[in-house]
């Protein structure tokens, strides 16, 4: 990723079913029913697998260091669709923040530790099909990140 040389197949992948697999996949794994808002559809131009590794890798943190209920917001601004994954936990404390997408960075004591890679990995991921990825604080507490993908052509 970090040497450029990582090449996203995009394509158009409608997202609410995109969502609903990843969702589904995760199942097993999700402390209770996730609530997914995907207007009907909304098209994203992005490479269906790595989209699908962003949301896994975004639940998966909600699932590890949040608390349910976990939503999945979708939503077209213009060109783009922003897509935020929210849970109901302390959220990230502010002096974590500047460096939640660097690599190596993990939580406080209190959190599930992993590779310290996924966020890293899914800005990575985000930008190389021309989009982006950050943390916002939710206006209802807890964690809030959101995904920035290019939308498809009104036209398909």
């Amino acid at each position: 990723l970090e040497a450029g040389s990582f090449e996203c197949k995009l394509d158009d992948v409608p997202l609410a079913a995109a969502i609903r697999t990843v969702v589904g996949g995760m199942r097993p794994v999700l402390p209770g029913e996730v609530d997914v808002s995907c207007p009907a559809g909304l098209v994203a131009r992005a490479d269906p697998d790595r989209l699908g590794q962003i949301l896994a890798n975004l639940l998966s943190n909600a699932e590890k260091h949040g608390r349910p209920p976990i939503a999945v917001d979708a939503a077209r601004h213009r060109d783009v669709i922003e897509i935020r994954v929210r849970d109901c936990g302390q959220g990230v404390p502010p002096e974590l923040r500047p460096g939640l997408f660097e690599k190596f960075a993990q939580g406080g004591a209190g959190s599930r530790r992993g590779t310290g890679l996924g966020l890293f990995i899914v800005r990575a991921l985000a930008r190389a099909q021309g989009g982006d990825a950050w943390y916002e604080e939710s206006g209802v507490g807890g964690a809030c990140f959101v995904v920035r993908v290019p939308a498809a052509s009104p036209e398909g």
